[in-house]
């Protein structure tokens, strides 16, 4: 066995699916969000571009009610990215998705920042009868996505609000300066294969709240023209700074750690880190690091004095909420570990249309983020 490599930069290492290192022992991932902060680096010319971009969204909202829609979770980058969205000018609507395990401190950090902002707020509550199972589903089919159901539900509703209001714009918190890229394998997701696991180990159909089929985000992007704006990519973006805002406008109340604001993160922590060797804070640490915000020593003294997970108060609610038992657990982190690829999906299909997607990321009607995770990693 060969052995572990650590890139000399940042934290990913060798673990980690699909990283490789050049001759200097510099990670793939460092180099993608080199490529990335070039392509958005805070230049006269993409200042102008992106003043461009605020005026064409203004002039395609003019005679509605709002001219964006932002999605708003109650955590640190969706508030900041509304209080931004608010100051640029734009009129957005706050849209919020309660999958059932939106926690209350969350809910009460929107609340306040709506309110301070004076800001409409169309909460979605969905059914959790319906979605429990998809959950469920995900465990069964022993993948590292486990999170999938809140990732195609939030897509999808911030998708059909959009089509309900006439809305062209859709505003994300998502950030790769701080976030980083998380590896295509550890967080694979797409319509096809979120319908086949569903149909698989739950039996049951997605009905309408599965709207990211190939042929629903084509239609999206290429007839209703709806474009989904990573706001970060085009703003000066400091954690430290923006928590520091977002306590001092809104009285914001971090609950502790990136994501608080979902009560699945310890399941998902949970089986994710012990089953399959996932650690999603090297991948954050590691995107600090790049950005100057965290040092390299620090990083790693972090990723050995704090172990992951380990919070069984928040395993044993989810598995109540869930209808699941310890032996339940135990009996899913034992089964087989399996892949994206185990299942069928658009992967495929994907990796056909390698061209046209990054026409449309140059087109900017996908963020570029989108190819680098897909077709770089």
């Amino acid at each position: 066995m060969s052995e572990q490599q650590t890139c000399v930069r940042c934290v990913l290492d060798s673990t980690v699916p699909g990283v490789r290192f050049d001759e200097n022992g510099v990670c793939s991932y460092c180099h993608m969000h080199d490529r990335l902060a070039k392509t958005y680096e805070l230049s006269e010319s993409n200042k102008r571009k992106f003043s461009q971009l605020l005026e064409k969204i203004k002039d395609t909202g003019k005679g509605k009610k709002y001219d964006c829609i932002v999605g708003i979770s109650g955590g640190r980058d969706s508030t900041y990215c509304l209080y931004k969205a608010k100051e640029l000018g734009l009129r957005p609507l706050a849209v919020s998705v309660n999958n059932g395990w939106h926690a209350s401190v969350a809910q009460e950090n929107v609340r306040k920042v709506v309110e301070a902002l004076d800001v409409d707020l169309k909460v979605i509550t969905t059914d959790w009868q319906e979605l429990r199972p998809m959950y469920t589903a995900f465990l069964k089919a022993s993948v590292p996505s486990v999170c999938g159901p809140c990732f195609v539900g939030t897509i999808s509703y911030l998708y059909k609000t959009a089509v309900e209001e006439g809305i062209k714009y859709i505003i994300l918190g998502a950030s790769f300066q701080t976030e980083g890229i998380v590896p295509l394998r550890w967080n694979y997701i797409d319509g096809k294969y979120f319908e086949n696991i569903v149909k698989k180990f739950a039996d049951i159909d997605t009905g309408d709240y599965n709207k990211t089929t190939i042929s629903n985000l084509l239609n999206y992007a290429l007839i209703k023209k709806i474009k989904v704006i990573q706001l970060p990519l085009y703003i000066e973006y400091n954690n430290e700074r923006i928590a520091e805002v977002n306590k001092e406008k809104f009285n914001w109340v971090d609950g502790g750690g990136h994501h608080f604001d979902c009560m699945y993160k310890p399941m998902a922590l949970h089986v994710r880190n012990r089953k399959f060797g996932v650690d999603p804070r090297k991948v954050s640490y590691s995107a600090l690091v790049r950005s100057k915000e965290m040092t390299r020593e620090s990083a790693l003294r972090q990723l050995e004095e704090e172990p992951i997970g380990g919070d069984w108060d928040g395993i044993d609610y989810c598995l109540k909420q869930l209808g699941m038992t310890r032996e339940d657990l135990e009996e899913t982190m034992s089964s087989e570990c399996k892949d994206f690829v185990d299942y069928p999906t658009y992967y495929s299909m994907l990796k056909m249309f390698k061209a046209p997607v990054k026409m449309l990321c140059k087109m900017r009607l996908i963020p570029e983020t989108v190819y680098e995770k897909y077709f770089k990693t």
